[in-house]
């Protein structure tokens, strides 16, 4: 069979192409060649692909990457992985000890977001 056309997306050599195509993998419940993305060169396209395979009760796999990416330098990339885990509700207690050893957050916004996926780890 052909291959689904979000998959050829996702391997694009654009970074944005990439992205949005883990994104239209994600609507329609793909998630085939997503586990090579988890290292893309792109942070974006990283995170994108780790939530799309936790969205698919992949965690073993994909908390890793979403928790790496909240000591990534850039306030942005610690923003979409702590969106993610935070989406992800208390699904993502697995990450629990990589949640408790972090270092203080510099971004109010990013601080937030932790504090609230943390709390649903909590209920």
């Amino acid at each position: 069979p052909p291959l689904d056309r979000h998959f050829r997306l996702a391997h694009d050599p654009d970074p944005a192409i990439r992205y949005w195509g883990v994104i239209g993998a994600r609507i329609r419940g793909t998630k085939e060649g997503l586990g090579a993305l988890l290292a893309d060169p792109s942070p974006a396209v990283q995170l994108a692909a780790a939530e799309t395979l936790a969205r698919a009760g992949d965690y073993a796999t994909a908390l890793p990457v979403l928790v790496r990416g909240l000591d990534h330098p850039v306030e942005s990339v610690r923003l979409q992985a702590a969106q993610a885990l935070d989406d992800l509700g208390g699904r993502h207690r697995p990450a629990w000890e990589a949640f408790r050893g972090r270092p203080k957050e510099t971004s109010e916004y990013v601080k937030r977001l932790t504090e609230h996926a943390l709390g649903a780890l909590e209920r």
